[in-house]
């Protein structure tokens, strides 16, 4: 049944019964369904007077930003990227921010997995002196670890570390 949709401008809502029992997948694909030829025909400017601003306040973080800063581990997903698996951490920080924390390296996602087998991951997790980081020189043609200490044909690698 073809109806117009609400508009920012409407008071009430009208329920269709039969909606009521679709999930909201359902009900997003039956929006889009009816209202897809209108917004494949409308302008930029039509569509930005109906358009919401969608923002939100999760960021990813620059680890060094994290640094000696507390926060708690909200949620720890395991994710494949082009250089294999890494873990995304959902947190929150003492200073009032919401980050995710991508990391694939012998850092993080190596103390991760050790705190998921130890704790679990079925509560958040503390990490109250933040971030720490690890600076490194590597060969460039043998790629093998020279040191802390900067050596001639050697680059600078740094790894991040939770600071338990």
């Amino acid at each position: 049944m073809a109806r117009k949709l609400p508009t920012k401008t409407d008071d009430v809502e009208v329920v269709d019964p039969d909606e009521e029992e679709l999930s909201t997948y359902e009900k997003l694909e039956k929006l889009q369904r009816e209202r897809l030829p209108q917004i494949e025909q409308a302008s930029f400017d039509d569509l930005l007077n109906e358009a919401v601003v969608a923002e939100s306040d999760v960021s990813v973080a620059e680890k060094e930003t994290l640094l000696g800063v507390p926060f708690i581990i909200r949620r720890i997903n395991v994710n494949t990227g082009n250089f294999g698996l890494f873990v995304s951490l959902t947190c929150a920080t003492k200073d009032g921010r919401t980050v995710v924390i991508n990391d694939g390296s012998t850092g993080i996602a190596a103390q991760i997995g050790e705190l998921v087998k130890k704790y679990g991951d079925e509560k958040p997790i503390l990490i109250s002196k933040g971030l720490r980081k690890s600076v490194y020189y590597v060969d460039q043609d043998t790629r093998k670890v020279v040191g802390k200490k900067p050596r001639p044909n050697s680059f600078q690698q740094v790894t991040y570390y939770l600071a338990i």
